[in-house]
């Protein structure tokens, strides 16, 4: 969820296109997820989010290691575009290609 409030706000607000991943930390867990995995129904999954609690003394190791991946994902993802981040009309890869998708803009290059 991108709403701006949160480490990439800064950066939207600068102008510089931001990503990331979303853990739902600040979600509320229900009384089956807490049978089944743990932790307190009712409460948010991460209650030491954005709080003086959230250092690196009890890190979940398991969320580290899948938001890493899906972050090394996504780096080699953009890092296969066939055109830079601003060229709006650069489609997903493997999306179909609209006529003149890959052109630069003006004043723009294109990557090799």
């Amino acid at each position: 969820m991108f709403d701006g409030r949160s480490d990439h706000g800064p950066f939207i607000e600068a102008g510089i296109p931001a990503g990331g991943t979303f853990s739902g930390a600040e979600e509320i867990k229900a009384a089956e997820e807490a049978q089944a995995y743990g932790g307190a129904a009712g409460v948010a999954y991460d209650t030491c989010r954005h709080q003086a609690c959230d250092t690196l003394a009890d890190p979940n190791l398991q969320a580290f290691d899948e938001f890493s991946d899906a972050a090394s994902h996504a780096v080699a993802t953009l890092a296969q575009r066939p055109t830079d981040l601003t060229d709006e009309r650069a489609p997903a890869p493997g999306a179909p290609q609209p006529p003149g998708a890959g052109v630069p803009q003006a004043g723009r290059r294109a990557l090799s």
